[in-house]
């Protein structure tokens, strides 16, 4: 029997604890005929009556320091005197979780009279939200850009890297007279604005010519679609005379990193000598060359 009364205890303590107590509809009202006489507080002033409509009796309530003054009952609603100071009411009930601290929502006036209902309820779960499922789509396979090792080719139109130039030289004296030629070929490599140069040459008279320098490119192929370089550099002549030269070339965008289609012109000069030059590009002197190749094995 005695172990009933216990469980039968708990359960009524969880069913309480499951319980709250709950303040609602608060407003002030400027007379109630149906509210017992004013009562006054300690200091002789009229209290202000807090008027609960509840269904539930076995109610006790507390106002914090300023304290509850008295509570009278009627049908189906309390009045609770409280001095107009309070700010916060305490509300207990055997079938509910305590109401602690409730704020009273606005200051309170001696005398008057403020209405509200009381409850005890169930307080509802707050529903729980699922997860969205987010699908991911596959990320496309980016597609394979060959090595610049392996590959010539530029898939986007851009300034060549290497330049192929034969380039024809006329030596003039000092008395303006042109008795002999220059025939060569110079390599250039220009990835960025600056890069190298190579060139070697043979004249009519069986003499050589070695140069080698630095070429600018001037524009670039973001705003322009000319190619335009100058170029120098110091050699060697007739076997150790000490000569230079310079020189622009002209080229285009293409979608090959090897040049074709360029020319240029240039001087070069040594001990009181002259020479002009001019040079073509690798299609320009090379398919000749190699067609004349052809003529002469065909012929032997």
């Amino acid at each position: 029997m005695r172990n009933f009364l216990t469980i039968l205890a708990l359960l009524f303590s969880f069913a309480a604890s499951a319980q709250s107590i709950r303040i609602s509809d608060f407003k002030a009202t400027i007379t109630d005929a149906t509210a017992p006489d004013a009562v006054q507080d300690a200091d002789g002033a009229p209290c202000a009556i807090l008027r609960m409509e509840t269904k539930e009796t076995g109610w006790t309530f507390e106002a914090g320091m300023a304290g509850i003054t008295d509570v009278m009952y009627g049908k189906d609603v309390i009045y609770v005197y409280v001095p107009a100071g309070a700010r916060i009411l305490s509300v207990a009930h055997p079938n509910a979780a305590p109401l602690r601290n409730w704020n009273i929502p606005q200051r309170l006036e001696p005398g008057r009279t403020y209405s509200m209902k009381l409850e005890i309820f169930v307080p509802q779960p707050a529903p729980v939200e699922k997860p969205k499922r987010v699908i991911s789509k596959p990320k496309p396979t980016p597609k394979p850009v060959p090595s610049p090792a392996f590959s010539n080719r530029v898939y986007e139109k851009d300034f060549c890297w290497h330049f192929a130039d034969a380039y024809l030289g006329f030596v003039n004296d000092r008395e303006g007279y042109t008795d002999e030629c220059f025939v060569g070929l110079r390599y250039t490599y220009l990835q960025h604005r600056l890069g190298p140069y190579i060139s070697a040459a043979i004249s009519t008279d069986e003499m050589s010519a070695f140069f080698a320098g630095a070429a600018y490119r001037f524009t670039r192929p973001e705003t322009s679609d000319l190619d335009f370089q100058a170029y120098g550099g110091v050699g060697l002549v007739y076997g150790g005379l000490l000569a230079g030269e310079a020189g622009i070339r002209f080229g285009w965008k293409s979608n090959h990193k090897l040049s074709g289609l360029d020319f240029g012109v240039g001087c070069q000069f040594w001990k009181g000598t002259i020479t002009p030059t001019v040079e073509v590009g690798l299609y320009i002197w090379g398919i000749p060359v190699v067609c004349g190749l052809c003529l002469a094995l065909r012929a032997l």
